[in-house]
């Protein structure tokens, strides 16, 4: 599926994205958004996004979840000047995956590549390029807990950063 220039649902509290789901089972496979207001937003549910590739001109995150599962593996995000604008933003994932991304110039001011946060538990980090972000490269914070493996990091602020009670982070490589 390609999407150009989607806008929020009607009710953009429950559909603030161009793709927005609640309480669903996805499987996504070959999605490119662009020029869209707030690419994914998924509450609750589960979520699979495979090969895809996300870029916003506007503020908000590429992919952000809150609650439920979530992997994303082998995607592209791709960010803009913008503020607080994130590539991946998990709340409240358990088990997630994020695996194989490709994540670039998240340059706003406290735009992220990956954050984790909400008391996310158990989320595997791994393989992923993330390069040229204007503040971490991942954010682990709100007593959230990570594996992270393999990553590159290039040209961030900061590499990871762990902030707040409870937060924890194994780091291999």
């Amino acid at each position: 599926l390609t999407l150009r220039g989607a806008t929020r649902g009607a009710n953009p509290i429950l559909y603030p994205s161009a793709l927005s789901s609640l309480n669903a089972s996805l499987v996504i496979d070959h999605l490119d958004i662009d020029e869209s207001e707030g690419p994914v937003f998924c509450r609750g549910g589960s979520l699979i996004l495979r090969q895809s590739r996300l870029h916003t001109p506007y503020t908000g995150d590429c992919l952000n979840v809150k609650g439920g599962s979530a992997e994303t593996y082998d995607s592209l995000f791709i960010g803009n000047n913008a503020p607080d604008t994130d590539a991946i933003d998990y709340d409240g994932v358990v088990n997630g995956v994020i695996s194989g991304c490709h994540i670039r110039q998240f340059q706003g001011p406290n735009s992220d590549g990956i954050d984790i946060g909400e008391a996310c538990s158990n989320v595997l980090i791994e393989g992923n390029l993330i390069y040229f972000n204007s503040d971490k490269g991942v954010s682990v914070g709100q007593a959230s807990t990570v594996i992270l493996r393999k990553n590159l990091i290039v040209g961030c602020v900061l590499g990871v950063g762990l902030k707040d009670a409870g937060s924890m982070a194994t780091i291999d490589q």
